[in-house]
């Protein structure tokens, strides 16, 4: 993926989650992704996440790029915990394919 597709997708992040809605592990990283998204002051008709995102370099988008999905997979590994508590076997769990949209 090209620094600015990465750049785009980032600024197109909506974060409707609260900290305190997440487990504790994941809790730190969320809170710099949603300090790094709110840094900017956004220019007329522009959101704070869009301004932040417009300031940072393509290497600083792909670290929070990297986080996001960081943070997807560690909820989806407590999820998959407390659907599969121990002693039930997690492969047979049903597989979920997710595909990059393209825009």
């Amino acid at each position: 993926m090209t620094a600015p597709t990465v750049v785009a997708r980032l600024a197109g992040l909506a974060v409707e989650t609260r900290a305190s809605g997440l487990p504790e592990g994941l809790r730190e990283d969320f809170g710099a992704l949603c300090a790094a998204m709110q840094r900017e002051s956004p220019q007329v008709r522009e959101s704070a996440v869009r301004a932040s995102v417009r300031k940072m370099s393509a290497q600083e988008a792909s670290r929070y790029a990297a986080l996001v999905v960081r943070l997807f997979a560690g909820m989806a590994r407590v999820e998959a915990q407390a659907t599969f508590p121990a002693g039930r076997n997690a492969r047979s769990a049903p597989v979920v394919q997710l595909f990059a949209a393209e825009g």
